[in-house]
């Protein structure tokens, strides 16, 4: 990680030179701020789609995540982080943009993924059929 953008101060630079058993010091004692500004917000769009979104007990479904940059994508600092909430039981999260599983359970479901950033995140859901 950047120091700078962290707001450390920095107290100047010490120098010591060791010359046999004799050493000579130099320092400087200015602080000398380190101004950076804070990073930018990370701006994104999330869709969540499903393969197929209806389907028969006992089918799988592929769950994939989109994540679209709407700025510049080094904006968005940090491992992306994939949070699903809303699944039919037989899918088990994890943070990943695309899950594979095997509903064994009947019903509408509407799965839902929150994708972090350090510095932004978003959301999307789908519809999920399980006849």
């Amino acid at each position: 990680m950047n120091a700078s953008r962290l707001g450390i101060l920095f107290v100047g630079a010490i120098l010591v030179v060791a010359f046999g058993g004799l050493a000579v010091g130099l320092a400087s004692a200015s602080p000398t701020p380190a101004v950076m500004p804070p990073p930018a917000f990370c701006s994104l769009s999330v869709l969540l789609t499903a393969h197929p979104p209806t389907l028969v007990l006992g089918q799988g479904t592929l769950i994939v995540t989109l994540v679209l940059f709407l700025g510049h994508p080094n904006t968005c600092t940090g491992t992306p982080m994939f949070h699903y909430a809303g699944l039919p039981a037989g899918c088990h999260a994890v943070s990943s943009p695309v899950l594979y599983c095997v509903p064994t359970a009947l019903g509408n479901y509407t799965a839902t993924v929150h994708v972090y950033f350090a510095n932004g995140f978003g959301s999307a859901g789908v519809a999920l059929q399980i006849l």
